[in-house]
């Protein structure tokens, strides 16, 4: 099939929604499908046979957008419209597959040219801008979930990354053809994303110690104070084996972590550094001892826990339905999202080295068990299947 895909980020870059349209364009394509994509004119090409990227008009003083939702994407995104108009007249698609607010744009689509939709909804919009500070004025968020609803109505297939976010879709329409996929990661797909020549973080800060790692953002949503808290409990208690490496916020990201770090005493046991490249963040998940998820807010499951998962390594989360809908205490260590508790787990981690491998093979297990990309590439024939009317609703 020719399948017009319409992304509102920036594509390439290394970050959440990015990763999952790679991926889902990765088993269209190995399913013997075209994809043209429309998106932004930020991002880096990639290369993939059957692939072509088609580009907004570049827009002055616009050189990248923050992670979330936010208004200056408006601009960006009526321009994403036009271009994926034009790209609709020019060629006869059998399937519109959108992510994110392009569920709007595929939705006008729809109507106008009577094809097949399929929504990909990594994440409720209207959620999104409470939990992103965009806004938590009723009357935006009500407009902002009148369009999800609108764009629900009009999509053949929905496509939703857990299962809260199936409970949400179908709150808002109660028939629409939903399927869950779970992301996934693969090395053996890491050579196709961009290669930089950005320095290498250096793991002598280690100094020999126990390595506890923190990948992505350092939006308050990520709970980094109840990782500097859980430091801090660790430290009253006389374990000085630990160092814990933070990795991925922007510049006044980390200067405020330092800061927090430094307010609560625990400077030496602490490593902060900005975004590194998937293949370098995949080297520092491997040479890690434990790796960490406090976050506090939200409920769509963060795309570092598959990479945990498939890393093998004891995973230090809170309990909260984020994680939860993923993780069990089979394959992590679960705890309550506060720093007293998130402590004490790394500490039982350190203290019990058999158990914390053999839950971290338990992980690696359940990864391939779940959420393998042969099974994830199933999951994406359903719901292209679903959109096409070939099969029924995913129960």
């Amino acid at each position: 099939m020719r399948i017009l895909m319409i992304a509102p980020e920036p594509f390439f870059q290394e970050r959440g929604t990015p990763f999952s349209e790679f991926y889902r364009i990765k088993a269209l394509l190995d399913m013997g499908h075209e994809v043209d994509l429309a998106t932004y004119c930020i991002g880096e090409d990639i290369i993939m046979k059957g692939l072509s990227i088609h580009r907004t008009a570049k827009i002055p003083g616009i050189s990248n957008v923050k992670v979330g939702p936010s208004f200056s994407k408006l601009p960006l995104d009526a321009l994403l419209f036009l271009k994926s108009l034009r790209m609709m007249f020019k060629k006869n698609y059998d399937l519109i597959h959108t992510h994110e607010e392009g569920g709007l744009i595929g939705a006008i689509l729809k109507s106008m040219f009577k094809k097949p939709h399929l929504y990909d909804m990594h994440s409720s919009l209207s959620e999104q801008f409470i939990n992103f500070n965009v806004s938590r004025n009723r009357a935006v968020v009500g407009i902002i979930r009148f369009f999800e609803k609108f764009i629900l109505k009009r999509s053949d297939s929905v496509i939703v990354i857990c299962d809260r976010l199936k409970d949400v879709a179908l709150a808002l329409n109660k028939r629409a053809r939903v399927t869950v996929i779970e992301n996934t990661v693969n090395p053996e797909f890491y050579d196709y994303f961009p290669k930089h020549s950005e320095e290498k973080i250096d793991l002598s800060f280690r100094q020999g110690k126990k390595l506890a790692l923190y990948i992505g953002t350092f939006e308050h949503y990520q709970g980094m104070d109840i990782l500097v808290n859980a430091a801090k409990y660790v430290k009253e208690r006389g374990a000085r084996e630990i160092v814990f490496a933070c990795i991925g916020g922007n510049t006044q990201q980390q200067k405020l972590l330092m800061q927090m770090v430094g307010e609560g005493g625990v400077s030496d046991m602490f490593y902060i550094a900005g975004r590194v490249s998937y293949i370098e963040a995949a080297k520092l998940i491997d040479e890690a001892d434990i790796l960490l998820s406090p976050r506090k807010e939200g409920v769509n499951t963060p795309l570092k826990i598959y990479s945990y998962l498939f890393a093998g390594k004891p995973i230090v989360a809170t309990n909260l339905l984020t994680h939860t809908q993923i993780l069990n205490n089979e394959v992590a260590y679960l705890c309550d999202a506060n720093g007293e508790c998130f402590g004490m787990t790394i500490l039982e981690v350190l203290r019990d080295e058999e158990q914390a491998k053999r839950i971290g093979t338990s992980a690696r297990t359940y990864f391939e068990r779940e959420y393998a990309y042969v099974l994830y590439r199933k999951r994406v024939k359903r719901a292209v299947d679903v959109a096409l009317s070939k099969e029924e609703k995913d129960g």
